[in-house]
C-alpha cells in the first residue's frame, strides 16, 4: 500500500548531481515510486511529492528481508545510531516514521517523555526513512494536535464511517522531518576510491523544510558527514524556527494572492504548522480548499514556487519569486544551511559514514497544544 503524501523531499537535480559526485546506488534509495500519481492506487491521492515538485519518482530497492535478517540476528543491538530527543520539557511527543511505503523495525508512534530520548534502529540498508514529531496526542499516539499527517499505522487516514482510506482527515503534510537511508554498517564510505567501490558504508541524511515546518529542530552528527561540495557538517541548528515566525501575509505574486501560511487546526484553533508557498497553493485540507482547489504544480501561477521540471529549470526557479518570499527568508535566518525550496543552495542531502551517530532534537512549538 502506498502512502503517497509521506514521500521523500529530494529533487531530481540533486540526485543526478550526487550520482555523478558520489557514484553510489544506495543514495537512490531515497526515491520511491509514487503509485498514486501513476494511476496504480485505488485510494484517494493527497498532497504528494510529485504534486509538490512535479518530479518523477522511482521505486527504491526492496531490501526488507535483508533489514529484518539483521534485526532478527541481534546485530541491530549495536546499530542504534539515531537518537531522537524530546527537547520540550513540558509535554511528551510521539515520533512517527515511514520506511519507503511501510514501517521500519521500530514501533510506530514512539512516545518520548519531556527531556527523554529514544534510540532508533539503524540496520544496514534501511532505506527511505522519514521521522517526524507529533504532539498533543492520545495515549496511543493518535488524534494529535500537531503532526497527524498520515502514514502507515496512523488512524487519521481511515474513515470509521466508511472503512475506507480518507486522507482528507489528516493534517497538511508540512511536518518538520529528518530523512535517512542507511548504508552497510561497518563498510567503508570513501568516495575518493576509484570506481566507487567503497561506498556501501555511506548513509544519506537530510532535514526537510521544503513543504513547511511544525516544530523547531536541531541536528547533530558525531562522525563524518559531508555535503555534495565535500563540506563537513556537524550541526544544523533550527531551534529558533518557531511557528510564531510563520508569515501571515505572504505575497505570492505569480498567483496574484496574499496568503496566510499558518496551518490553523480547525479543532484546536491553534497554529499547528507553517505551509511553504508551494504547499499552500496545492494542499486542500483545513481552510485551504478554496485557495488550492484545482491548482497543479505545472500551472503558471504555481510552478515558480514548486519548481517542477519542466516547465521550470534550476536557473529560472532561482531567479523566480520563491527567492523573494518571507517564508524563504525565515528559513534561511532561523535554520541556516537547510533547503527552503527545490533548488535552494542550502546543505541539503548529506553523505555520512556508517560509523556516524545522529542526534535529532525536536523542541516545543511556540504555543503548546491545549
Amino acid at each position: 500500500m502506498a502512502w503517497p503524501h509521506r514521500q521523500g523531499r529530494l529533487t531530481t537535480l540533486l540526485l543526478a548531481t550526487l550520482s555523478l559526485v558520489w557514484a553510489d546506488p544506495e543514495q537512490q534509495a531515497l526515491t520511491i515510486d509514487d503509485a498514486c500519481n501513476s494511476g496504480e492506487s485505488e485510494g484517494s491521492c493527497d498532497l504528494t511529492l510529485t504534486q509538490l515538485r512535479g518530479l518523477p519518482r522511482r521505486a527504491s530497492e526492496d531490501n526488507s528481508s535483508e533489514v529484518m535478517a539483521e534485526v532478527s540476528s541481534g546485530r541491530s543491538q549495536v546499530s542504534r545510531r539515531l537518537r531522537i530527543v524530546n527537547g520540550c520539557n513540558s509535554q511528551p511527543m510521539w515520533i512517527a516514521h515511514i520506511a519507503g511505503a511501510s514501517m521500519g523495525p521500530d514501533p510506530q508512534n514512539v512516545r518520548i517523555n519531556p527531556g527523554s530520548f529514544y534510540d532508533f534502529e539503524t540496520p544496514s540498508h534501511l532505506s527511505a526513512m522519514r521521522y517526524w514529531p507529533k504532539m498533543g496526542c492520545d495515549e496511543s499516539g493518535h488524534n494529535c494536535k500537531i503532526g497527524s499527517s498520515g502514514g502507515p499505522g496512523q488512524s487519521c487516514q481511515w474513515n470509521p464511517a466508511t472503512g475506507q482510506e480518507d486522507y482528507s482527515r489528516c493534517h497538511p503534510p508540512v511536518d518538520t522531518k529528518f530523512e535517512a537511508s542507511y548504508g552497510e554498517n561497518g563498510a567503508p564510505c570513501n568516495p575518493k576510491t576509484p570506481g566507487g567501490v567503497e561506498m556501501k558504508g555511506c548513509d544519506y541524511v537530510d532535514l526537510s523544510l521544503v513543504d513547511g515546518w511544525t516544530l523547531p529542530v536541531k541536528f547533530e552528527a558525531s562522525g563524518d558527514c559531508r555535503t555534495n561540495k565535500d563540506e563537513k557538517v556537524e550541526v544544523l541548528d533550527c531551534a529558533a524556527l518557531s511557528l510564531a515566525a510563520c508569515p501571515t501575509a505572504e505575497h505570492l505574486t505569480a498567483a496574484g494572492v496574499t496568503a496566510d501560511l499558518r496551518a490553523i487546526n480547525p479543532v484546536t484553533h491553534q497554529v499547528s504548522g507553517c505551509y511553504s508557498p508551494c504547499a499552500k497553493l496545492l494542499d486542500t485540507k483545513w481552510s485551504n480548499k478554496e485557495l488550492a482547489q484545482g491548482r497543479q504544480p505545472e500551472s503558471a501561477e504555481v510552478s515558480p514556487y514548486c519548481c517542477p521540471t519542466p516547465p521550470q529549470t534550476p536557473e529560472s526557479c532561482r531567479a523566480g519569486p520563491i527567492t523573494h518570499t518571507d517564508f524563504l527568508k525565515t528559513v534561511h535566518q532561523k535554520c541556516p544551511g537547510v533547503y527552503g525550496y527545490a533548488y535552494d543552495d542550502g546543505t541539503g542531502l548529506m553523505r555520512c559514514s556508517s560509523a556516524t551517530h545522529y542526534t535529532v532534537t525536536f523542541f516545543c512549538p511556540a504555543t503548546l497544544p491545549a
